[in-house]
Parts: C-alpha cells; sequence; structure tokens
C-alpha cells in the first residue's frame, strides 16, 4: 500500500512539474518570438532536415554550390526557431527549391503575416507545435519513408500466438497440470517469436510511429482551431484524419518518453506486450496504413511543416529592418525592366548599408579589397532566393524575372575529387554557362578564374562574361581586372566601392558607385595591419617602376634589405 501510494505521489509531483515547465516555455516563446534568432546547429542535423528536400525536391532547386557560397546554413539557422521535425525540415525545402508559382508565393506571405500580426493565432500554432515536440538527429519524413519499406509482420500469426497464450492461461483452471504445462510452453513460444519480431523492427521504428501518431493529434488540434485562414487546411486534415483512424490508439502501445513516468509506463507495458504482442501488432498496422495512404501521410507532413515554418518566417521577419513583396515577372513579359533593387542589403550583416541598383543584362563590379563587392554580390543573390521562396525582399523594391539563382564565388581545391581551384572554376561556371541557355539566370559571380595568369584570365573571362550577357541571364561579376571592365564596356553596366585614406586608416562607406574604380588598397591595408615598412615601400617602388614602364624588374634586379642596409644586387 505504501509503494501504491509512494508511486501515485511521484507521478503527481512529476506531472505538476511537467505542467509548470510547459507554462513557463510558452511564456518565453510569447516573450522571444520577434527578438531572437534561432539556435539549433544545422551542420549537425543536415542529414535528417535535408532529408525530405534530398527526397522530393531536390531537381530544380539551389545547388550545393550556391547554398555554401551564400552562407545559407547560417541563414536558415537565423531563421530556424522551429518547434517540430516537420517544420524544420519543410523550412530547408523551401529555402532550397524557388518557386515560380505566384499564387503559392502570395499563401505563404498571407499566412506568415497573419502569425506575425494575429498574437492569439500565433500562440495557438505555438502550443500545438511545441506539444508535436521535436527529436533532434532524427526525420519526420524518414519516417513516412520507412513505412513504405518495412518488412510486413503477419498479423493473423500474433494474433493465434495471443489466442493459444490466453487459451493456455484457461486450460489452468480447468486442468492445472495440463494448463501449467501449456503455460510454459505458450510463455516460451510467445517470448521467442515477440523478440525475433522485434529483431525486424528498427531500433527507432517505435519512435517513429508514435511521432506520427502525435502528428495526428497535432492535426486535431489545428482543425479546432477557429481561423478563417486555416480553413483550407482543416478540410484536409479532416479527411486525413478519417483515413488515419485509430491509429492514435494503436500507438498507446509504442513507449516514447523520458522520466519516472515513462519508465514506470514502460516497465508495465513490456510484460503486456510480451504476453500480447500488442506494439508488434500496432507497429505493423500503422506502418500498412501509412504505406497504403502515403500521399495524405505526405500531405499531413507538409501541412504542419508549413505551418510550423511559417512561424519561423514570421519571427524572422520581425528581426529585419525592413522588408518588401518582390515584384516578380514571367519570362517573355513585356513591362520588365530587368532587376531593380532600391535600399538593398545583406539580412546576415549586423549593420547592412543599403544600395541601389537597375541591371538590364549585367553589371561588372571593380572596387578595393574589404570595400563590399562579396557581400553585395550575395545580397543580390539572396533577394533572388528569398523573393522566390518567401515571397519577401531585403529591400525597398524589388523587381526581377522567376529565375534559377547561381553564384561562383567561394570554391575551393578538392582533394578528393583531385580538382585544383582552377578546374574547380571552370566546373561551376561551365554549370552556369549551360543552364542559361535553357532558362533565365541570375548568377553572381566573384573574381572570373583568379586561378589562372592575368593574361589568360582575361581573355577567357570577356568571353565568358560576353556569352552569359547575350544569353538568358541577369550576370553581376566582381574583379579587381580593371581591363576586363573596360573590354566589357557596352554589355555590361560598371559599378565600384571605394574607401578613404585617413591618417594611415582606411575606412570603407560601402556605397554602390557608377563607373570603374582605377584604385587599389593592397598596399594601403598592408601598412594598417602593421606589416614591416620595407616590405610595403619596395612594393610600392616596384608597382610604380610597372606603371612606368609597363614591365617588372626581375627580383634580382630589385632592392632587398640585408642586416639593416639597403643594397642593390647586380644581376652577376
Amino acid at each position: 500500500m505504501e509503494i501504491l501510494l509512494f508511486l501515485a505521489l511521484a507521478t503527481a509531483i512529476m506531472l505538476a512539474t511537467q505542467n509548470i515547465q510547459k507554462r513557463r516555455m510558452y511564456r518565453y516563446r510569447e516573450s522571444s518570438f520577434g527578438k531572437e534568432k534561432g539556435t539549433d546547429n544545422w551542420r549537425q542535423e543536415e542529414e535528417s532536415i535535408a532529408c525530405y528536400h534530398r527526397t522530393e525536391l531536390k531537381a530544380g532547386g539551389i545547388d550545393d554550390i550556391t547554398w555554401n557560397d551564400l552562407e545559407l546554413d547560417c541563414i536558415y539557422n537565423d531563421m530556424n526557431i522551429t518547434q517540430s521535425n516537420c517544420g524544420a525540415e519543410y523550412l530547408y525545402a523551401m529555402l532550397r527549391k524557388p518557386v515560380a508559382e505566384e499564387m503559392l508565393l502570395a499563401k505563404r506571405h498571407q499566412m506568415s503575416e497573419k502569425i506575425k500580426e494575429d498574437r492569439e493565432f500565433r500562440l495557438n500554432l505555438q502550443r500545438v507545435f511545441f506539444r508535436l515536440g521535436k527529436v533532434y538527429g532524427a526525420s519526420a519524413y524518414e519516417m513516412l519513408l520507412h513505412c513504405t519499406t518495412a518488412l510486413h509482420i503477419p498479423a493473423l500469426f500474433h494474433v493465434g500466438i495471443f489466442a493459444f497464450t490466453m487459451l493456455a492461461i484457461l486450460t489452468l483452471f480447468i486442468n492445472p497440470w495440463v494448463g501449467g504445462c501449456l503455460s510454459v510452453l505458450a510463455l516460451f513460444v510467445s517470448l521467442y517469436t515477440y523478440y525475433k519480431a522485434l529483431f525486424r523492427i528498427p531500433d527507432s521504428g517505435k519512435w517513429y510511429l508514435k511521432n506520427f501518431s502525435k502528428m495526428l493529434k497535432a492535426a486535431d488540434r489545428i482543425v479546432k482551431i477557429n481561423s478563417p485562414e486555416l480553413k483550407p487546411y482543416q478540410l484536409e486534415l479532416l479527411d486525413i484524419l478519417k483515413c488515419f483512424r485509430g491509429v492514435r490508439l494503436q500507438s498507446v502501445f509504442l513507449v516514447s518518453g523520458t522520466g519516472i513516468v515513462a519508465d514506470v509506463y514502460e516497465l508495465v507495458l513490456d510484460y503486456i506486450c510480451i504476453l500480447t504482442h500488442a506494439d508488434v501488432l500496432a507497429t505493423g498496422s500503422i506502418t500498412t496504413k501509412v504505406r497504403k495512404n502515403f500521399p495524405k501521410a505526405r500531405r499531413l507532413f507538409e501541412i504542419l511543416g508549413f505551418l510550423d515554418a511559417m512561424t519561423a518566417v514570421a519571427n524572422y521577419k520581425l528581426l529585419l529592418p525592413f522588408y518588401s513583396i518582390p515584384e516578380l515577372k514571367k519570362e517573355g513579359s513585356k513591362d520588365s525592366e530587368g532587376l531593380i533593387a532600391e535600399e538593398l542589403y545583406h539580412p546576415g550583416v549586423r549593420e547592412p548599408v543599403p544600395n541601389s541598383i537597375r541591371v538590364t543584362k549585367g553589371i561588372v563590379l571593380t572596387g578595393s579589397n574589404a570595400s563590399g563587392k562579396s557581400t553585395f554580390l550575395k545580397a543580390v543573390a539572396l533577394n533572388g532566393i528569398f523573393s522566390q521562396t518567401l515571397y519577401l525582399s531585403t529591400s525597398r523594391r524589388y523587381q526581377g524575372y522567376f529565375c534559377q539563382v547561381y553564384t561562383s564565388m567561394t570554391l575551393r581545391d578538392s582533394i578528393e575529387n583531385r580538382d585544383s581551384y582552377f578546374l574547380a572554376e571552370i566546373k561551376s561556371l561551365k554549370r552556369i554557362l549551360e543552364a542559361s541557355r535553357k532558362e533565365r539566370v541570375l548568377c553572381c559571380i566573384d573574381e572570373v578564374f583568379r586561378g589562372t595568369n592575368t593574361p589568360e584570365r582575361i581573355a577567357a573571362s570577356t568571353e565568358i562574361l560576353q556569352s552569359l550577357g547575350e544569353g538568358k541571364a541577369i550576370c553581376l561579376a566582381a574583379t579587381h581586372d580593371i581591363d576586363l571592365a573596360r573590354l566589357l564596356e557596352g554589355v555590361y553596366d560598371n559599378y565600384y566601392f571605394t574607401e578613404q585614406v585617413l591618417a594611415d586608416e582606411i575606412s570603407f562607406d560601402y556605397k554602390l558607385m557608377k563607373g570603374i574604380s582605377y584604385t587599389g588598397n593592397a598596399l594601403k591595408l598592408l601598412k594598417a595591419y602593421g606589416y614591416p615598412e620595407n616590405i610595403v615601400e619596395r612594393a610600392a617602388r616596384r608597382l610604380a617602376e610597372y606603371e612606368a614602364s609597363g614591365e617588372w624588374e626581375q627580383t634580382a634586379q630589385g632592392w632587398f634589405l640585408q642586416e639593416g642596409e639597403e643594397v642593390y644586387a647586380s644581376k652577376n
């Protein structure tokens, strides 16, 4: 009796503690909305988060080069305050897959704006997804895929084992000796067949199916929210719930949880399942239902993922200084003037400097090191993606085309593929050229062919950019080669960034200017960062000689220091 009272008291304390923790989390979610970025580590969760995208939406999406160039994993992390696996996976897939359907984009915008503006609506959704929960290192969509390939579990066989066990127990009351023998045999057969069946079920199988049951419960809660914006989704969810009727009851036999209550429940349930095979039967039944009705199960994942992801997008909007709804035109639109961006900025920069630009075919961007060229290119490319995924632009106004976005900016040597930096550049630019022949492309390229010598770089860069300018591409290319900017005048517009030098200090205003930059700041930066004066002075002298004669002096004829003195070394 005392033990039962202790267990009851412990259970009551545990439930009360969990309730207090839930209330605290609700309050935290409410107070932090629109003020905090996501904290999950994308790299640790990459395989599970990317499952839905790689399975369903990879074709035609943002490729890995562009994703890495733009550091979209950091953008995704900042945005990802989702509370469920469905939401995290759907948000990732949405960022990786631009769409050309304005109605779909408008729905995303309307839902995120509703969540942002309607506090009660937002809190109702947040409570639903908080209860659904997130398990790190697991994929909700992978759970559905497991069901399509899971081994068949013979339900009649396990029902027969259970019936034999019950018959043996009943025989005890008729003939104890025979009943005892049959009970021992039944227990042995039940244990053997039970653990043999469990061995065939993946360790994570029960969690996957338990999570599916929780997804159905979340759908049931969403159906009860009174909101006109949810009506279309609620009708679909009602149909899905009808299709999977009984799954939530069966999932009672699938343990998922932690703490004293869960441990006690699991201990009792283990004995029940050994005798009845209830969890094996539930696993087989739920798996079969999901396999037979996979399109509806996938739609359940997508609706839940969409609503949770839109909560994250609404939070992200509140973190931005300002944003606008993009104006997007389809291929062949006569009223489009190319790419127009007013006060566009990079959302990942803490104190961004907005810039405006108008591009018909392309631009060549020159300027000093660290002046803002790469950041501006990334801002343009990000807005090309945001406008076709989230239906927002980090600008006052953004007008462009529905198009594919490509970049070639931060390439690396590949030891695994035995690619040099130059080979990596060749492959990266080739994919852009091939795409521009088939469809409209927005591409941003930083330093074309920096992996080869200057004459070949300028010759090849000129022809590649010329070809892009003649195709279906809006190309923005950054370069330090002034000759390249001159050669492409008439095909590309020229813009530049510059800097100011005051008392040996360099400052940047990050303002975009029309024209070509004829200045460099490499030597100024060496001096500003404390390089030895003799190196900076000799480099400046060597540069002045080159600019005067058009040829470089050989090192053996140059000035160098030996034991603190200037010495001129002859060729001999």
